[in-house]
C-alpha cells in the first residue's frame, strides 16, 4: 500500500464520517433541547414544592 491509496482510504473514511454526522445533527439538537427543557421543568417543579410551605401557599 502506497501513500497516496492511504490517503484515499483516509479522505474515503472522513467524507462517510462527516455524512454520519450531518444526518445525525437534527435528532441530536432535538433530544437535547427536549432533555434541556425536561431538567428545567423538573427543578421548576421541585423548587416550587419545597419552597411552597415557606411562602404560605
Amino acid at each position: 500500500m502506497n501513500a497516496m491509496d492511504k490517503s484515499d482510504f483516509t479522505a474515503e473514511q472522513g467524507a462517510t464520517h462527516t455524512e454520519d454526522i450531518d444526518d445525525s445533527f437534527p435528532y441530536v439538537l432535538v433530544s437535547s433541547t427536549l432533555a434541556t427543557l425536561v431538567s428545567l421543568a423538573a427543578v421548576w417543579i421541585s423548587s416550587a414544592i419545597a419552597f411552597a410551605p415557606m411562602i404560605g401557599a
